[in-house]
């Protein structure tokens, strides 16, 4: 074995860039090889079938047949060759025994020198020895024959360096990818574990903007060795230079002992090259670029990246000293100044005076504290990032509290005010679990770990146990030590768990919880411990969200009493009495502040009731284009002391919420949530059916995209864009991605539609009028004023199905002579008929219908007669009305029609074939499904048309709403 170091840096690259297509070899070798003499001679083996004169290279065509797509691995059948990563070649397989999708690195049969085995089992164990979200997880280690192999879990996405490009990230989005690093760096220095190998192609950034930190192949473990790896075969031992030139320590790059401190080093590498697009030491070769390290400092930060704040610039700085004792000795602290730093950049624009004022001292701090860290030393650094307590009489001071780029959503607070509980899909696997969190704690603590979605927890008075809804098995309420333990089942079905005050009951609700279709649902009573449940007032028509009253006897709901009664806050008595009306919606009404914005679901029930000033209740509310946090006087006698006030600001969605009254400070925690819409688009088998392959988003703007529809040949769509304060009509061509805006509006414009053939679109804005014009642009003609919404149109735009302002039957304007046709009747005042939409060929019409006191959707097929409303005895139906279904759209040839349905308990894309009656033939089948809490087509409430879906040529296209939430914490001293 020729062990001289060139030639095994050679073989090395080498083998990691053979398997690569000719772009990812040229970053590959950029990012890999500074020295051009070793460069030269790894491409001279790329360019033929050469081999090098040591033993342990593969020739190319030996390692192209290692392992071949559809063979077995022990239990694991390899998919694909997914590329090279470290010593190793990466392959994407399945694991049979657990039926679950892996990443498979392995060491190619053949002579392998004892050194990379022992690096290759090194990368197992260190990686293994860890458990953090951000961290990339080993299943196994082994071999099998010649072939050394680590199995860990699939990361899609795209690399750090891939991410950064030549421009660098935006700086919001480096410091929470940062921000994660930092976090995972902690997790394995807090295990003895140095990486020594950080640099952007060791990091991997999912389509979420999850951060996963790969490859700790020269990761050094200050703990005893394996007895395999003694002190000669050690691949950290002193005098060696292991890494990668343009990232290392000092220390690293003069082969001396290194620690902790040297990550902290390299973080701060990456962390500039993220936001400047260029690296920060660099040369002609290996050692210049070394000699780099050693001796020049990187151009300034604020040079490169003006918008960068002076804090960034100075925690960059020291993590880059040249000395570790001078640079931060924890990466944890650096984690700590990050956050804060994040604060700021995501601090809203409009907030009370004293958070300003909190948030502009904090950025004061955290600069003050990169610059006198070395001469304080790190428990200095904390109590200058740590939030001031709020002083009597001042202002609320607000913090955030998760800071990842993750859905944490539904925070509760235990009574004393230290804890909260929120739900989060911040553990990677797209499903909500419970997290605990100490506040002005470190990491939360998980919880729950099941597949199904786990929301809206709630704390028993002592903190012991939480309470929460789970979406498993049907969905119920289960309760869980606030400690860890398993969950209980506690109420099958059960919806928004509360304890009563005094700790011996929990209230909840059950019942669908979906816009309009929340009639019927009922409140209930459970012993805590379990036992029989108790149905609350069932006189009421509709009770749900049920909140105690201070005193533990009441409840306080949002609901009706009489079938089609307009909704109001209602008190019900647990015991004795009756229910009591409270007039409060009317109240907000009055100040505007009850109505719900296309697209902006905000429930408008209370979220917590407490004793102080005579009562006061919590509750969110939109006003304009953002929903806050709002509060109203209410008596536990019933009494409203109004208007409501105000209690947060800004310009996101703060919808759910929780209070703790100590005997110092009033604590809020809430959270703000993001729904933003986006188009996107899916290939779909025009003749089965079926998707033939994944989601592709077609829109990525911060501004909400949504109501897409497609011509006949899926070469043009028609999607609406708010883009505040301005409505747009955008086109855009699907061959050449070129788009047009052909109609812009300060006015709401509630839908929109291209025809089949692509010459024309149709609208309504927010009066309800009618509009078409030519898909080129140009004027637009007034077709029927306050008629309605528009929900499709024919081949040629002659027909309009819309949704008439009252008495929905199914109606068609005839664009051409001006008049309405009434294609099907009501069947009774209470049902809805809407969703129509021509078949292709104009002879059916598709449909769903709504029967509001059954709280039913069903799936109809009609023929079309212009000259009769035809009756529902005529009708063909497509769906049970047993599950939720409805807005129907045809396939492009319509012999498919495709709907939105419950059928699997999650709400879905679903098909049903047709015969030449079209009559339903054969199961119903899924076009795709969303059962993650992230992208739910349930975040579109009941207003259908928002989503879209459209049919075209071979492919679909819809919207999608995409939920983000931040829980902050909102802190506001009390007077003695």
């Amino acid at each position: 074995m020729n062990a001289d170091p060139r030639f095994m840096l050679i073989r090395e690259l080498h083998l990691g860039a053979m398997p690569l297509a000719a772009d990812a070899r040229q970053q590959y070798l950029d990012e890999n090889c500074s020295d051009p003499s070793v460069r030269e001679e790894v491409e001279r083996l790329l360019a033929g079938d050469q081999t090098m004169t040591f033993a342990g290279l593969l020739t190319k065509d030996s390692l192209a047949g290692a392992l071949v797509p559809g063979t077995m691995l022990g239990h694991y059948r390899i998919q694909q060759r997914l590329g090279a990563g470290g010593m190793g070649l990466v392959y994407a397989a399945t694991d049979e025994m657990l039926r679950r999708t892996v990443a498979i690195k392995v060491l190619p049969p053949g002579n392998v020198d004892q050194n990379t085995r022992l690096r290759f089992i090194r990368e197992a164990q260190a990686a293994s020895a860890l458990n953090h979200p951000n961290i990339i997880t080993v299943f196994e280690v082994g071999r099998i024959g010649e072939t050394d192999f680590i199995v860990m879990e699939r990361v899609d996405g795209q690399t750090l360096y891939q991410a950064i490009g030549a421009k660098g990230l935006d700086p919001r989005d480096a410091i929470q990818y940062a921000t994660q690093i930092a976090g995972a760096l902690a997790a394995a220095h807090e295990a003895n574990i140095v990486h020594r190998d950080l640099k952007p192609s060791n990091v991997m950034v999912t389509e979420r903007g999850l951060v996963k930190v790969l490859d700790f192949g020269l990761a050094k473990q200050s703990a005893k060795l394996p007895e395999e790896v003694t002190a000669e075969t050690s691949l950290t031992k002193i005098g060696r230079v292991v890494g990668t030139a343009s990232y290392m320590s000092p220390e690293q790059a003069q082969g001396k002992p290194v620690d902790s401190r040297s990550d902290i080093f390299s973080f701060g590498a990456v962390l500039y090259e993220m936001l400047t697009g260029v690296k920060a030491f660099s040369g002609d070769s290996g050692i210049a670029t070394m000699a780099a390290v050693l001796n020049k400092e990187p151009a300034p930060l604020l040079e490169a990246v003006p918008a960068a704040s002076g804090g960034l610039h100075r925690l960059i700085s020291k993590c880059l000293q040249k000395k570790p004792h001078d640079r931060w000795q924890s990466i944890a602290d650096v984690k700590l100044v990050l956050e804060d730093l994040l604060k700021d950049l995501e601090s809203p624009p409009s907030t009370p005076a004293g958070a300003v004022v909190e948030r502009r001292r904090a950025g004061w701090i955290v600069a003050a504290a990169a610059g006198i860290a070395g001469v304080l030393g790190t428990a200095g650094v904390l109590r200058l990032t740590r939030a001031p307590a709020a002083v009597p009489g001042s202002e609320p001071v607000y913090r955030m509290l998760t800071a990842e780029k993750a859905l944490n959503d539904y925070p509760a607070i235990s009574k004393d005010g230290k804890f909260i509980a929120f739900a989060s899909d911040r553990g990677g696997e797209e499903n909500l679990d419970i997290w605990l969190q100490q506040i002005g704690g470190r990491e939360p603590i998980r919880l729950t770990r099941d597949a199904a979605d786990d929301t809206d927890p709630a704390f028993s008075p002592d903190g012991a146990k939480i309470a929460f809804r789970s979406e498993k098995d049907g969905g119920g309420v289960y309760v869980v030590p606030a400690l860890g333990g398993e969950p209980v089942l506690l109420a099958q079905g059960g919806r928004n768990p509360r304890f009563s005050p005094d700790g011996r009951w929990i209230a909840y609700w059950t019942g669908r919880g979906e816009g309009s279709f929340t009639a019927g649902s009922r409140v209930f009573v459970i012993e805590a411990g379990g036992g029989q449940p108790r149905l609350v007032h069932p006189e009421m028509g509709t009770a749900l969200f049920p909140i105690w009253s201070p005193g533990g006897d009441k409840l306080l709901v949002f609901g009706w009493k009489k079938p089609g009664a307009a909704p109001d806050w209602w008190i019900l008595p647990v015991e004795n009495g009756d229910p009591k009306e409270t007039g409060v919606i009317a109240l907000l009404k009055a100040q505007k502040l009850a109505s719900v914005q296309p697209g902006l679901r905000v429930e408008r029930a209370a979220l917590d009731w407490f004793d102080s000033g005579g009562g006061r209740a919590l509750f969110a509310a939109p006003l304009g284009d953002s929903a806050n946090l709002w509060e109203i006087g209410l008596s536990e006698s019933g009494t409203v002391s109004g208007p409501a006030r105000r209690v947060t600001r800004g310009t996101g969605r703060q919808a759910r919420a929780a209070r703790a009254l100590t005997s110092d400070a009033e604590r809020t925690v809430f959270s703000e949530e993001i729904v933003n819409y986006d188009v996107w688009t899916m290939p779909v088998d025009p003749e089965r059916g079926g998707a033939k392959g994944e989601m592709t988003r077609l829109t990525d703007a911060i501004s909400t995209e949504w109501a897409p529809s497609i011509t006949e040949d899926g070469r043009e769509i028609l999607y609406l864009a708010h883009r505040s304060p301005t409505w747009a009509l955008v086109s855009r061509n699907m061959e050449t991605r070129r788009e047009k805006v052909l109609v812009s509006s300060p006015a709401l414009l509630l839908n929109a539609q291209i025809t089949g053939d692509g010459r024309r679109v149709v609208y309504s804005n927010g009066d309800y009028h009618i509009f078409s014009g030519s898909a080129s642009g140009g004027a637009v003609e007034n077709l029927c004023e306050r008629c309605g919404t528009v929900l499709r149109v024919s081949h040629d735009g002659r027909y309009v199905m819309y949704e008439p302002m009252a008495n929905e039957d199914l109606l068609m304007f005839d664009a051409k002579e001006r008049t309405t046709i009434k294609l099907a009747p009501r069947p009774e005042p209470d049902t809805t008929l809407s969703g129509g939409d021509l078949s292709p060929d104009g002879k059916w019409v598709a449909f769903h219908s709504v029967s509001h006191p059954a709280r039913a959707t069903q799936v109809w097929i009609a023929p079309v007669d212009r000259t009769r409303p035809v009756p529902p005895a005529e009708w063909i139906p497509v769906t049970d009305g047993k599950t939720f279904a409805q807005d129907p759209c045809w396939s492009a040839n319509g012999n498919i029609l495709y709907f939105v349905s419950e059928q699997d308990g999650f709400r879905c894309f679903w098909g049903q074939r047709l015969d030449a009656a079209r009559k339903p033939s054969g199961e119903v089948f899924p076009l795709r499904h969303f059962h993650s809490a992230r992208m739910s087509l349930r975040g579109a409430s009941s207003t259908g048309f928002l989503t879209g879906l459209s049919i075209g040529g071979n492919r679909a296209v819809f919207a999608v709403p995409e939920l983000t939430g931040t829980i902050w914490l909102e802190e506001k001293a009390r007077e003695k």
